[in-house]
């Protein structure tokens, strides 16, 4: 024996309807552009890497958390003073914890150097909050 089953025209059984998805403004999020530039990009990692890597070629963006040392931000201003071509320069808004957890990585990042940002447009979006 087959039940057959009818819709049910009571107001409180029927489906709820679905609210229309409106999307929003795209906002910046920094913990994505830094992720998506460490996937596709060309990222160097840690204050002494970055450190060498300024010594020999050019950076096009450096990423410093919030807590970083501050003898290390001041060997970069010292290193960056002597430099001809400008390097964007980012605080990241959150600890070294967050930054290392936007780059994938499972430890602290301090100090986080950016070649190519690949398929990532974090230069462009930090120099538009500027």
């Amino acid at each position: 024996m087959s039940q057959i089953y009818k819709k049910s025209t009571e107001p409180g059984i029927q489906k709820a309807k679905r609210r229309k998805r409106t999307s929003k403004a795209k906002e910046f999020d920094i913990n994505k552009l830094v992720n998506i530039a460490v996937k596709t990009g060309k990222v160097i990692i840690g204050s002494r890497s970055v450190k060498k890597y300024l010594s020999t070629n050019n950076l096009k963006m450096i990423i410093f958390a919030k807590n970083c040392p501050q003898h290390i931000l001041n060997d970069f201003r010292n290193i960056l003073r002597d430099k001809e071509n400008e390097i964007l320069i980012y605080t990241y808004p959150f600890s070294s914890w967050e930054l290392g957890t936007a780059a994938a990585k499972p430890f602290m990042i301090a100090t986080l150097g950016i070649i190519e940002p690949g398929d990532s447009n974090i230069i462009e979006a930090i120099k538009e909050r500027i």
